[in-house]
């Protein structure tokens, strides 16, 4: 049996990229822009000092991707023009407490179900489901209002982004790996 999660690589890909295509599409609306406006356009096409200014002007304007990536990891709220299809905007990230070594480790382990559902007076999202057995550990969660939403893998569990690697080194067909382990098609 598998489970989906939102793995913080999969969530920065998806933000970095949708920043990229807005970062295109202004630099795209400003060349037109320039175009129409100046009739020395064609002459300043081969000079790379007027592509650095039109990429100045357009292309980073308000601190650049990299100053949008900085803002989502150090606040954990995420500004996005598509959504990305996601439920909320902001909790994206855990504090990591340092009261002892294993306390800090075990933050790395830990899954938050979303912040949306932190307002829902509902207790069923809270429950840990028979399908969650042995992914989620039925005891690791903290008291108070995130009590349920912040849950922690279990010790076995394992993400996989990739096919497992076979005793030789290459890699496992994923059906072949269910298969193996006793999964009927």
């Amino acid at each position: 049996q598998n489970q989906e999660i939102l793995l913080p690589g999969h969530l920065l890909c998806t933000f970095v990229k949708e920043k990229f295509d807005e970062c295109l599409e202004s630099m795209r609306k400003g060349l037109l822009r320039e175009m129409r406006n100046h009739s020395q356009f064609l002459n300043n096409v081969g000079q790379a000092k007027w592509w650095s200014k039109i990429v100045d002007r357009y292309g980073i304007s308000s601190g650049g991707i990299g100053a949008k990536v900085s803002h989502f990891l150090s606040t954990g709220n995420i500004i996005s023009s598509t959504g990305l299809d996601l439920m909320q905007v902001s909790g994206y990230t855990i504090v990591a407490e340092k009261l002892n070594f294993l306390r800090f480790c075990a933050h790395f382990r830990s899954v938050h179900r979303g912040q949306f559902f932190m307002e829902m007076k509902t207790t069923a999202v809270r429950k840990l489901l028979p399908d969650q057995w042995g992914f989620l550990c039925p005891v690791h969660t903290p008291d108070g209002g995130p009590c349920g939403l912040l849950s922690h893998m279990a010790l076995k569990c394992q993400c996989m982004a990739f096919p497992a690697q076979k005793e030789g080194g290459d890699l496992e067909d994923l059906s072949e790996l269910l298969v193996g382990w006793g999964v009927r098609p």
